[in-house]
């Protein structure tokens, strides 16, 4: 039986039946906020990255504040008795032909507890975008070009796939930052390629010492390892990409270091 589940829309608690269609989003961003029973450790990353992204497009602080929200956040968790991790969706947007600014909170079960290690390597490939499509400060309502390269990634019977951009630069995939390790240092894509600037990106750059550096589709073969990273899922190590494959032994130890970061910063 599926779970009926409680939004909280513009200071109301809300069924399904209440909510505004996605495709009628005109203006505005979204952060995806990893909740557990210790709490959300990289809450503030996210709230800022959201609230500069919207003055820095809109002019105006958009999101109450942070006390406020997590207050609203914690409720809705109780309200629709999540036990475990949750994926929190925070949404401010126009919607259709209004002017008014909506606020769009969502609380999404998981299905596992938070940043656990899969077991067997993802499979993804290839997927050509035009950099300038992709969102770098803060996640957009337009989400089409993920959306489009998720698809294919589905079509596939894949993970995921790496996006690149016309002169064959690695930038990140459909549904996060990708970091890849070469002589021994962990490397990210650097953000003027086009990708997001990843809460947990940010992150493992500090606790991996990573550099950024450029991934050229002529150069996949010579890197030891390749993983994605988001803030909800954590790490997901890369078997193989096409005709190339990797084992996840480094990727694993850069887990483990997340793991012992995030049980360090647990309430």
């Amino acid at each position: 039986m599926n779970r009926i589940l409680t939004y909280w829309l513009n200071d109301e608690w809300v069924g399904l039946e209440s909510l505004p269609k996605p495709d009628l989003y005109t203006a505005g961003g979204f952060e995806s906020i990893l909740y557990t029973s210790e709490g959300m450790p990289l809450f503030t990353s996210h709230y800022q990255r959201l609230h500069n992204g919207l003055l820095q497009d809109f002019g105006l602080e958009l999101l109450p504040p942070p006390s406020y929200l997590q207050e609203i956040i914690h409720a809705l968790v109780q309200k629709n008795k999540i036990q475990q991790s949750a994926k929190i969706r925070v949404r401010v947007f126009k919607y259709g032909m209004e002017e008014a600014w909506n606020l769009l909170i969502e609380s999404i079960p998981l299905l596992e507890d938070a940043y656990t290690w899969n077991e067997e390597g993802w499979k993804v490939s290839l997927f050509e975008i035009d950099h300038s499509q992709l969102h770098t400060s803060y996640k957009q309502v337009d989400r089409s070009v993920y959306l489009a390269a998720s698809t294919k990634a589905k079509s596939l019977q894949l993970n995921d796939v790496l996006l690149k951009d016309q002169n064959d630069l690695i930038i990140e995939t459909s549904i996060g930052n990708i970091f890849f390790l070469k002589d021994g240092t962990w490397h990210t894509p650097p953000l003027n390629q086009g990708g997001i600037s990843g809460v947990m990106r940010m992150l493992l750059i500090e606790l991996l010492k990573a550099s950024e550096n450029t991934l050229h589709l002529r150069d996949l073969g010579t890197i030891n390892a390749l993983f994605i990273c988001n803030a909800v899922r954590g790490i997901r190590w890369i078997k193989a990409c096409e005709s190339l494959q990797w084992d996840g032994k480094q990727s694993k130890q850069a887990f483990e270091q997340l793991k012992a970061w995030q049980q360090k910063n647990s309430k």
